[in-house]
């Protein structure tokens, strides 16, 4: 299942605290170690930002490569303990997860996208609050899947038809690859904001325009 909101700075605070950052830690692979030691830095891109940053615990997280995201990804399963799993989800569990079984057009359904369902076309200057759009949520109540910041998949960026079989979910060589975003940002014209709509940035990529989404897994 996919979780229902955007991970907030309030929550990746709690990772840096628990030395999130420090390369000798078991959740960093050995390519995200390999990125972590190259650049150096202990934080997030904007996370001092007065308009993005820490300063607003309940805004999304954003400038975070998708080393950093598979990394908070192992700290949160190792540090809740809960017997699930937590991870990225795949492109294709995303959008199941933004369309339905009725692939709908938006999160939400058909209905046309208006500022009610989503912060999208620089209606709000930057990012905003998780959870404020509560006219967006799709019919499960998963909220946030469109607008405001795109979010890393696990899923290497191949042409579509999907094939889980083909490599994309593979993780091997992630300096190699591109990897899928979805559901478009702040800055977006309605037309990236399409449930089915996809980007893609290379792993290492730092933008104030990117978050992320966890999948929950149950144990096997």
């Amino acid at each position: 299942a996919s979780d229902v909101y955007k991970r907030q700075n309030t929550q990746w605070a709690l990772f840096i605290a628990a030395g999130g950052y420090q390369p000798n830690q078991p959740w960093w692979d050995a390519s995200g170690r390999k990125w972590l030691q190259q650049d150096g830095r202990m934080e997030p891109s904007y996370w001092q930002h007065e308009r993005f940053g820490h300063r607003h615990p309940n805004y999304p997280v954003v400038g975070i490569s998708w080393y950093e995201a598979m990394a908070f990804c192992r700290w949160l399963t190792q540090h809740l303990h809960d017997g699930f799993t937590y991870t990225l989800p795949s492109e294709m569990e995303w959008e199941y997860a933004a369309r339905g079984t009725t692939r709908r057009v938006y999160a939400w359904g058909n209905q046309r996208l208006d500022d009610e369902r989503a912060n999208y076309n620089q209606n709000h200057q930057g990012t905003t609050a998780v959870g404020c759009f509560p006219a967006g949520a799709t019919l499960e109540g998963l909220l946030d899947l469109i607008g405001t910041v795109w979010e890393w998949t696990r899923s290497a960026y191949q042409p579509y038809p999907y094939d889980p079989n083909d490599g994309r979910e593979d993780g091997t060589e992630p300096a190699q690859k591109y990897f899928t975003l979805r559901g478009g940002g702040s800055l977006n014209r309605p037309f990236y904001l399409r449930a089915s709509n996809r980007g893609s940035y290379t792993p290492d990529t730092r933008t104030n325009r990117v978050g992320l989404r966890l999948a929950r897994r149950s144990p096997v």
